[in-house]
């Protein structure tokens, strides 16, 4: 088939940028997860050419090479998200990761002995009642001309989190296989702006653990001492996300300096319970990031709320025998924005914002821009707003 693309009324974009765009909804659309044996029977996958026919020249070349690096970097945090946990866990994540070197991003995994070296024990808590030790993935990407100091993107990467000795009931356990989604949209937001050669600079540091049930597991009322030196009461092991950001996050901010630290996490019930379907949680301590994110978020269809983050729930997450407790009591009624609250603490006063995506991983239905399964949500909001915040600068 061929799709002839006019100037259409009342959209305000050149006609470059729509023939990407579209190009792209169709590589999106296009992509399958499929773990299923051909030899069984099932059907070999039917390719459909389409013919773009438009506005021809450098724009055109410029916005498509683009395009392709994003759908990139969406499909393969997408194929992260969809592995089962057996095929992608702490002892083997590195090997997901070896491929991006050759868009010519670094790559550096530390291990449990390295991770106790830095004290990190927040994160080997997190970890403690698995077989498989957590780790941390550094990514690196610099591109020609980028500046010395970087961006710094955070992700929390628990390939499983059955709850811990908190254990969750099934239902609830069914999808966390995808509670590692943070970590994947870092990873595809690299790959996006290596694959175009964008002169930017970025780390990506990944908190990769598994949350487990088990004799050596973290278990409610341990103090724990973080990273940074403060102290944490643990009340429920179900709400490791945090704990395993707080040392990321204090890690990102006193190696690298970053201009901006972003975290991305599936962390909080409470925070689809209060924006539905349809937004992801915002949080930040820097007005204007958050304005750019909010609207970079809106020009791809990766909608964000800006939510809370005030000093008054401080008070929630104190404790009489730690520097800090976990969460606070009304957990259940409000999480997110103590959750926010809390992670605060470990950013090294750096502008910072705070990108809860919990139930945006993941799609049980079809949707225009892609099937069943996993999302990549977040990956074109940050690319979109790395890319708009560069040329502003």
């Amino acid at each position: 088939p061929t799709l002839v693309l006019d100037p259409i009324a009342g959209v305000d974009l050149p006609g470059a940028e729509i023939l990407a765009r579209v190009a792209l909804g169709m590589r999106l659309r296009r992509y399958r997860f499929d773990m299923r044996n051909r030899r069984q029977g099932a059907g070999a996958d039917r390719t459909l050419r389409v013919k773009l026919v438009g506005a021809r020249g450098p724009d055109l070349t410029a916005a498509l090479a683009r395009i392709n690096a994003i759908a990139d970097g969406v499909e393969y945090a997408r194929t992260l998200v969809n592995l089962p946990p057996n095929h992608l866990h702490p002892d083997n994540f590195h090997d997901h990761l070896e491929p991006l070197r050759e868009a010519g991003i670094d790559i550096e995994m530390l291990d449990a002995a390295q991770l106790k070296e830095l004290g990190m024990n927040a994160l080997l808590a997190v970890g403690s009642g698995s077989a498989r030790p957590p780790r941390v993935a550094v990514l690196r990407y610099r591109g020609k001309g980028a500046p010395a100091q970087p961006l710094a993107f955070v992700g929390k990467g628990v390939c499983f989190d059955s709850g811990g000795l908190c254990i969750k009931g099934g239902a609830q356990m069914f999808d966390m296989k995808a509670d590692m989604g943070g970590a994947a949209a870092v990873v595809g937001l690299l790959i996006a702006l290596a694959r175009q050669g964008s002169p930017v600079h970025v780390v990506g540091v990944l908190g990769i653990a598994e949350n487990m049930p088990s004799g050596t597991a973290l278990k409610p009322r341990d103090i724990i001492t973080t990273a940074s030196g403060q102290t944490v009461e643990v009340f429920d092991t179900d709400a490791e996300g945090r704990l395993l950001l707080a040392d990321c996050l204090h890690y990102a901010a006193t190696r690298f300096n970053p201009l901006v630290i972003v975290d991305l996490a599936t962390l909080t019930y409470s925070v689809t319970r209060g924006l539905g379907s349809i937004f992801a949680g915002l949080f930040s301590t820097d007005d204007a990031i958050a304005s750019q994110m909010i609207a970079a978020g809106e020009t791809v269809g990766e909608r964000f709320w800006r939510l809370p983050l005030d000093r008054a729930y401080d008070e929630g997450l104190q404790s009489p025998f730690a520097d800090l407790r976990h969460h606070a009591k009304d957990m259940e009624d409000g999480d997110a924005p103590y959750a926010a609250a809390f992670l605060r603490h470990f950013t090294e006063d750096r502008p910072w914002v705070h990108l809860d995506i919990a139930s945006k991983e993941l799609t049980d239905t079809d949707r225009p821009l892609g099937r069943q399964g996993a999302t990549a949500f977040g990956v074109q909001m940050l690319e979109e707003w790395v890319q708009v915040t560069r040329n502003m600068s």
